[in-house]
């Protein structure tokens, strides 16, 4: 009894103190950047129609990004296939990289898409907040990702717990 006490006690207490290890700046990045994104997207005061155009664009987008990523997860396990095979086939492993690669590119030209299909549908004052938004959300964004490629948050990680190389 005292044994199961003390467990209860001990996860409390480590659930208490990880509840209050919180960023220096009080929010963690993803509320940050929720926040960035609603003061952005109040700044454009965007009409009814817009919103509506914007919404149906995102939803394109996820649906053709989440498309991309389930391939890409599964040419990522594939490959670890390839690699943990008794005799691994380089022309394998290098067709399963290639095809990694390629996928990550059509990701960032749908992002791209994306971007000229909203600069499409804003006035050209809105073009200009949208433009100043952006330029300050990718400089703080950036800054944060530089930071956490620094501390190793960028590297993935095989079953043994050893680094692999960048998570791109």
């Amino acid at each position: 009894m005292l044994r199961g006490g003390t467990t209860l006690l001990t996860l409390l207490m480590f659930v208490s103190f990880v509840g209050f290890a919180q960023p220096a700046e009080g929010r963690r990045p993803m509320e940050r950047m929720q926040e960035m994104k609603h003061d952005f997207m109040s700044k454009l005061a965007l009409t009814d129609q817009q919103q509506k155009d914007m919404q149906k664009l995102r939803i394109d987008l996820e649906k053709k990004q989440t498309q991309l990523t389930a391939k890409i997860r599964t040419e990522r396990l594939d490959l670890r296939s390839a690699f943990l095979a008794d005799n691994p086939d380089r022309a394998a492993i290098e067709k399963g990289l290639k095809s990694i690669s390629d996928l990550h590119y059509q990701m960032k030209l749908n992002r791209l898409d994306h971007w000229y299909a909203v600069k499409a549908m804003l006035t050209p004052e809105q073009q200009k907040t949208w433009k100043q938004g952006l330029d300050k959300f990718m400089s703080e964004m950036g800054g944060r990702r530089a930071g956490m490629m620094r501390q190793g948050h960028g590297m993935m990680r095989n079953r043994e717990g050893g680094e692999m190389g960048p998570d791109s």
